[in-house]
């Protein structure tokens, strides 16, 4: 699991998979912002797949959904707002 530290509430990685979310549940996250947009890839799991397995796992999820080149300054506050809703920032 290639995870990039960016704060220390939170850290950044590639697609998300149902079947790694324990693992991130057991190395002390909370929740996870899913950014990839649904049907970005083919083999892409839905983030309903991916909120369901973080539910099991204890953690929060938040669909937030970024299209590549495309990142606009509500997007920004988009996913500041959810950080705090999911008490990742620490202010």
């Amino acid at each position: 699991m290639d995870l990039k530290k960016i704060t220390n509430g939170m850290s950044a990685r590639g697609q998300c998979h149902p079947r790694g979310v324990t693992t991130l549940a057991r190395k002390g996250f909370r929740a996870i912002v899913c950014n990839r947009p649904e049907g970005d890839a083919a083999d892409q799991p839905s983030h309903a797949e991916i909120a369901s397995a973080a539910a099991d796992a204890g953690l929060g999820l938040l669909y937030l959904p970024v299209t590549l080149g495309i990142v606009k300054d509500e997007t920004a506050q988009q996913c500041q707002a959810a950080q705090r809703e999911l008490q990742l920032l620490r202010l």
